[in-house]
């Protein structure tokens, strides 16, 4: 009986052994599992990780202004201008606006100083003016700067738009569009504050037309300045932009194309518009607004109309001038305000 019970005691203990030597390999595997589990989830974020961009690498720049040329954006309308992977994006509320790297043809940076209008010091009623200038009591400037784009549109029409961002942020923003493959140009500096020579008078007037001009459509190209006359991207473009409104603006044609677009080559009764300029002053916004009476800003230009076949059908002189408050820009409204009396006086 003894030796019964001993034989019993040796057999149960000996599975008791095996249970436990099971146990212990079940726990390793399981224990081996969950590490390859969690090794193989640190990897996966890991390479997450890498494949994602940090988050520094996105540009997105609050409080941006946008003084003019973007189609559905109000002049001077500020928001948000981001870097995007393939351009840029300008969202003020629920409108957004992209330029493609591909479509832009050249990109201006210029600083410019602003009059200080925060404060007591500086209370007054600013003017619907580029950059939101004014007449102020104080002295004190602070810096921004420009970035001036220019692109084209699906039918290769020409366009440009300026932004006023602080200081510094144009330059990175200009640096990572080239970087993505925008074109630019070899820039020249934009003159002081001086007047700038224009060119000798031609001799005798060009034909003029008696009677009203008639043209379903109306192209206005750009025209290079002479080399001696340096005018700064923003002039330019501002001056562009603010005569496409005001040609749209006196609805004398059914279309208003701009330079480059494909679309006006169909157009038999084209009448093609040129701005020719002729002299350039840069003005001084803080001496106007110190003085009123000195620092005026002028800019001055022939505005050319011509049939297709190149006969120059009116010519004439225009000048566009800010004299006494406002920002130097407010110039190129006043000229192309001028080139719209101008259309209506012949059309």
């Amino acid at each position: 009986m003894k030796a019964g019970s001993a034989q019993c005691n040796l057999g149960v203990q000996s599975k008791q052994q095996e249970i436990v030597r099971w146990l212990r390999q079940l726990v390793g595997l399981l224990v081996f599992a969950v590490a390859v589990v969690f090794v193989a989830g640190a990897a996966l974020a890991f390479n997450r990780q890498l494949a994602t961009p940090p988050a520094s690498q996105s540009t997105s720049i609050p409080n941006v202004k946008c003084v003019i040329g973007l189609e559905n954006i109000k002049p001077n309308t500020k928001g948000t201008l981001s870097l995007l992977p393939a351009g840029l994006e300008f969202a003020a509320g629920k409108s957004k606006v992209n330029i493609s790297t591909a479509s832009i043809q050249d990109i201006f940076t210029g600083q410019e100083s602003r009059q200080d209008v925060s404060g007591a010091a500086g209370t007054a009623a600013k003017a619907g003016i580029p950059y939101g200038g004014g007449r102020v009591v104080s002295l004190f400037s602070h810096k921004v700067e420009v970035l001036t784009v220019e692109y084209v549109d699906s039918n290769g029409g020409f366009h440009g738009t300026i932004f006023v961002l602080s200081p510094g942020k144009a330059t990175v923003l200009k640096d990572k569009l080239v970087a993505q493959g925008a074109k630019i140009t070899t820039h020249a500096e934009a003159p002081k504050p001086v007047a700038q020579p224009s060119p000798p008078p031609e001799p005798g007037p060009a034909p003029q037309q008696a009677k009203k001009l008639t043209a379903s459509a109306i192209q206005l190209e750009r025209t290079e300045p002479a080399e001696e006359l340096l005018i700064p991207e923003d002039t330019r473009i501002s001056t562009y932009e603010n005569v496409i409104h005001q040609l749209t603006k006196t609805k004398k044609f059914e279309h208003v194309y701009r330079s480059g677009d494909r679309a006006a080559a169909n157009v038999p009764d084209l009448v093609i518009l040129r701005l020719i300029p002729e002299a350039f002053k840069a003005g001084s916004q803080k001496q106007r607004e110190v003085t009123t009476v000195t620092g005026a800003t002028s800019m001055k230009v022939k505005i050319q109309f011509t049939s297709r076949d190149g006969k120059i059908l009116l010519e004439k002189d225009v000048e566009g001038k800010v004299r006494f408050y406002g920002e130097n820009l407010r110039a190129t409204y006043d000229l192309a305000k001028k080139v719209g009396a101008v259309v209506n006086e012949t059309f």
